[in-house]
């Protein structure tokens, strides 16, 4: 395992493409055999106009942010994710329908149940997956060096994962620990239950759930770390960046 953890996050950047309509992506082949799943990222720092096609509910959440930052960055990485999923199933950003499970996780109405997507964002990134007729979760995280990851590893992790960590170096730590995480709460979302599961699953529980999953590291850029976890292993993942936001591009 541990080799394993150290070879994450020792491999180079990932490299996104640049897409320059959504809907090209969303008709390929693979896609639509439930051969690929579609990475997608975005900067929150752009001046995109998506404030009306959010949901009633959606602009509701928002008028309630005290942050106006926080405010734009909730309007739009949720219009992104409209766009993008408007994409994949053939309608407008606005038309699309969301409902949630018991845990919380959101899946389409319309277009079919056939496509699976999951987002997350993290200061000014966002990161989307999508996927045909497999679950899947996804997470990112800015890397904070400040942070107290230690207290945290302490309840989230298992006691051969604590032990990794502090078998590392003090420059491996930190991207040790963001790289366990990051996998941890991909796999976590992808079974559609968050971090409710996260101190009740035993090390080895979570390890026998985790073979049942294709778990992948990416970064966007040097300051995040993240992780994709999809229940089927027989997949390609393909990275892309959104195309310009200051025009419609599903």
């Amino acid at each position: 395992m541990r080799e394993t953890v150290v070879k994450q996050f020792q491999d180079p950047l990932t490299l996104w493409e640049n897409a320059n309509n959504i809907r090209d992506k969303a008709k390929r082949d693979e896609f639509q055999n439930g051969k690929e799943v579609h990475v997608w990222y975005a900067p929150l720092n752009n001046s995109i106009e998506v404030f009306n096609e959010l949901s009633a509910k959606e602009k509701l959440k928002a008028s309630k942010f005290r942050s106006s930052r926080d405010q734009q960055r909730y309007i739009r990485s949720h219009g992104i994710l409209r766009r993008i999923l408007a994409a994949y199933v053939n309608c407008e950003p606005c038309e699309i329908s969301f409902q949630t499970t018991e845990y919380g996780k959101p899946f389409l109405t319309n277009g079919g149940r056939e496509v699976h997507f999951n987002m997350s964002h993290s200061n000014e990134i966002a990161a989307y997956a999508v996927s045909k007729n497999h679950e899947l979760g996804i997470d990112i995280e800015h890397i904070d060096h400040d942070l107290d990851w230690f207290s945290i590893a302490k309840f989230a992790f298992s006691q051969e994962e604590n032990d990794l960590l502090e078998s590392l170096s003090n420059d491996q730590q930190i991207k040790a620990f963001y790289s366990l995480w990051t996998r941890k709460e991909a796999l976590l979302k992808a079974r559609g239950t968050g971090l409710s599961e996260i101190e009740t699953m035993s090390g080895k529980e979570f390890n026998s759930v985790k073979r049942k999953y294709l778990l992948s590291t990416f970064s966007c850029g040097g300051s995040y770390q993240g992780a994709l976890a999809v229940n089927n292993h027989n997949q390609m993942i393909n990275y892309y960046q959104v195309p310009c936001l200051n025009y419609v591009f599903y």
